[in-house]
């Protein structure tokens, strides 16, 4: 594990950036922004709705002071620089003796997250599935990924971003990714690469936008050969990592043939390299979400130097007091 806190980072922290927060509790919109002390926007690879945590000044012993009191079910949205970046709903509320009020809304994707579905899809294409399913909860479908290619697949008392996923991954192995815009569902290709943007540090110091970093790297979950095996456990094929195995012998795990999947194609996608994960705090760049590749140029890590990763958990922070906004990335191997 390689950790360091970058000196010297030339950068202004403060951020120009106008965010405001809008609550609707009923049928008018109100602007909270003036109340906000903190906020964080967040995404993570295994929850796929984001998250938008807000702490408010909540005054209790002075009763001067103006209350802002939201009831679950309040539609929250986030503006930054004019433009939409949240759309959600509020979940959670909790107040402290610090005279604080702490929201926690989620993106309309939470509805899919925690609504159950059973299919037993025939001959469909996973763009058809998607609107099935989408309308079937209520939600509405903006961007979906077009395949072409259809499918049959048995769902059963899977998740509905479970079932979508799943659906997509029968197709290719290229993975994909529910997004939402304001309140449509989108599906679109997982891994696309920021563009502009690179997290760096210069040994000289000189454009630097990391604040921080920890990076790992570790054989701890390799998989480099796979044994396919049908339903009487008789071994019917083999994919491995030849390289892999060579250099840090053999890490096997077994997989069980499943009606209409392709065998190899499933247990290629089990095969794991060394695994190399960073946790960075940098300044805030709203491109910068889960799922979406980000260029790296650490000059003291040669795996890092000049390379790429996988975004698989963000949280974006505006501090109102200090006017900062930064970034904490999760970046893993892709």
């Amino acid at each position: 594990m390689w950790a360091a806190t970058v000196p010297g980072l030339e950068t202004d922290r403060r951020s120009e950036l106008m965010i405001e927060i809008y609550c609707k509790p009923d049928i008018e919109e109100i602007n909270i922004t003036n109340f906000v002390k903190s906020v964080s926007n967040s995404g993570d690879s295994s929850l796929l709705s984001r998250k938008l945590s807000i702490t408010l000044a909540h005054p209790i012993w002075d009763k001067n002071q103006p209350q802002v009191n939201l009831p679950l079910g309040s539609k929250i949205r986030m503006i930054l620089d004019g433009e939409e970046i949240f759309n959600g709903i509020l979940w959670i509320v909790e107040s402290n003796s610090n005279e604080e009020l702490i929201l926690t809304a989620y993106d309309f994707l939470i509805y899919l997250n925690k609504s159950k579905v059973t299919y037993n899809f025939t001959n469909i294409k996973p763009e058809d599935a998607v609107k099935k399913i989408c309308s079937e909860l209520g939600v509405e479908t903006g961007d979906i990924e077009q395949t072409g290619v259809a499918v049959s697949n048995l769902v059963q008392q899977q998740t509905a971003c479970e079932a979508i996923l799943g659906l997509y991954d029968m197709v290719t192995l290229n993975g994909y990714l529910l997004t939402i815009t304001k309140t449509k569902i989108n599906v679109i290709r997982k891994g696309q690469t920021i563009t502009n943007y690179t997290l760096t540090i210069n040994e000289n110091g000189q454009g630097n936008n990391v604040i921080s970093n920890d990076y790992t790297s570790s054989l701890e979950d390799m998989i480099n050969m796979v044994k396919i095996y049908d339903d009487k456990n008789n071994c019917i094929g083999v994919v491995e990592d030849e390289a892999n195995k060579e250099k840090y012998g053999i890490l096997q795990e077994n997989y069980t043939a499943e009606t209409g999947k392709d065998s190899n194609i499933e247990a290629t996608k089990m095969l794991k390299s060394i695994g190399n994960s960073c946790s960075v705090e940098a300044l805030g760049n709203w491109q910068c979400k889960t799922g979406f590749v980000i260029n790296t140029k650490i000059f003291y890590l040669d795996s890092m130097k000049n390379a790429s990763f996988l975004i698989d958990g963000d949280t974006h922070t505006w501090d109102i007091g200090t006017n900062e906004y930064t970034m904490q990335l999760n970046l893993v191997t892709h």
